[in-house]
């Protein structure tokens, strides 16, 4: 099977979107704001197309004992979206060897009203919510130093 040759190339898509805003691509403007459209058109191609082929599993990461908050990227990876998060029970387990339980995707409203940060609820998470690029939160904060199996 042969692939054709593109006919979107970088100058012809600067060209036609100048044309499509009615602008220059010249106009000093549009050079500004057009890494940010490149930027956005490429991140929502990632989370609205599901690339089977880029799915990864990262077993390496460890919750900590009563904080709620939890880094999923490490240096070894980088989540453009998040699939799922299962706990790793007993806390001395590894994912081979302990039972998965899958953290349910709620709202940060949720956990804030139902754990709220100051108080000392403790537990193993049930639910979690995105905070940013690299975080979430659990709830209730974990009780113990789960492995974590991280899904994206």
């Amino acid at each position: 099977m042969t692939i054709g040759t593109p006919t979107l190339w970088y100058d012809n898509f600067v060209s036609q979107l100048a044309n499509l805003m009615v602008i220059s691509s010249a106009n000093t403007a549009f050079n500004t704001q057009l890494p940010g459209i490149v930027d956005y058109a490429e991140q929502r191609i990632y989370r609205e197309v599901d690339f089977n082929f880029t799915q990864e599993t990262v077993t390496s990461l460890i919750c900590s004992s009563g904080n709620r908050n939890f880094t999923v990227s490490s240096s070894a990876s980088y989540f453009v979206t998040l699939d799922s998060i299962n706990i790793i029970t007993p806390s001395t387990a590894t994912s081979s060897n302990g039972t998965r339980n899958p953290v349910q995707w709620v709202s940060r409203e949720f956990i804030d009203s139902i754990y709220p940060s100051g108080q000392t609820i403790t537990g193993v998470p049930a639910y979690s919510a995105v905070m940013d690029d690299t975080s979430v939160i659990f709830g209730p904060a974990p009780d113990a130093a789960y492995a974590t199996e991280v899904f994206g």
